[in-house]
């Protein structure tokens, strides 16, 4: 926050621009599913796979490919609709943690989204202009002498960046 609070209109431009080019947590989170499953795949082959039976591998590869193209809570959702079958003794471990994971990578996605505007907006003040959220953001006014806080729709409120008066 003290970041933000910042009266140098260079340094909150080259913050906001600096952010954007920060790699999503959704990406990074592909990333690590694709590597994991090209892990898993191969201890098959060495036949030092953690799965007891292929029954239970091919159903955590039906789940975990769908889910490293796009990490959202969306598939996972989707995937989730039914249990996994008893014979996918550690597919039915696994697949919560993917839940938590992805969950805690939207709310850090949003987060970093929310800080990166508040970036913007400081600037655009200090210049004396008016900032236009993106797509997906809002600028929420201030309420009873607090600061206007940015929130980015469909996250929490604890990922809304407040705003320095």
């Amino acid at each position: 926050m003290s970041l933000i609070e910042s009266a140098d209109l260079d340094f909150l431009e080259n913050g906001a621009v600096t952010l954007a080019r920060v790699a999503s947590p959704e990406d990074g989170i592909a990333r690590a599913l694709q590597i994991e499953t090209l892990v898993v795949m191969e201890l098959e082959e060495w036949q030092a796979s953690p799965f007891t039976s292929s029954l239970d591998l091919c159903w955590y590869l039906d789940q975990q490919i769908p889910l490293s193209l796009d990490p959202s809570r969306k598939t996972l959702q989707a995937l989730s609709v039914e249990d996994p079958p008893v014979y996918a003794l550690l597919s039915r471990v696994v697949l919560p943690v993917f839940d938590s994971i992805i969950e805690n990578s939207n709310q850090m996605s949003a987060r970093l989204l929310a800080v990166r505007c508040a970036f913007e907006a400081t600037a655009a003040q200090l210049r004396g202009v008016e900032w236009t959220p993106p797509t997906g953001v809002e600028l929420l006014p201030s309420t009873a002498g607090g600061a206007a806080r940015i929130h980015v729709i469909g996250s929490s409120v604890a990922t809304d960046v407040y705003l320095p008066k």
